[in-house]
């Protein structure tokens, strides 16, 4: 799933909502400028909704929002794409197999 945040940020949400009310999520960019790790948002990766311009997700910029700050869904990913997106956010955090390597 695909949100904006209060300040029309889009993210991908990579969890579900806590008890609390807040999901982990990894933030989506338009900007061209060369930025480390991001995986392309093609229109097809969308199942519904789309972007207004090209955009990458920025799978180093990870954070936890909580859902009273998200102004609502603008579409929803492919499973390929999620899946493409979580496999790219474990090698930037290092992860493998569920576990972070030391």
């Amino acid at each position: 799933m695909s949100c904006f945040l209060s300040q029309r940020r889009p993210v991908v949400v990579l969890s579900d909502q806590d008890s609390v009310g807040d999901f982990v999520c990894t933030a989506v960019t338009s900007s061209t400028q060369e930025i480390g790790d991001r995986v392309e948002l093609a229109q097809s990766d969308f199942m519904e909704g789309t972007l207004p311009k090209k955009s990458w997700v920025r799978v180093s910029k990870i954070y936890t929002v909580n859902a009273g700050v998200a102004l609502g869904r603008f579409g929803q990913l492919s499973e390929v794409a999620l899946d493409r997106i979580r496999t790219a956010v474990c090698k930037s955090v290092g992860c493998h197999n569920g576990r972070t390597e030391a």
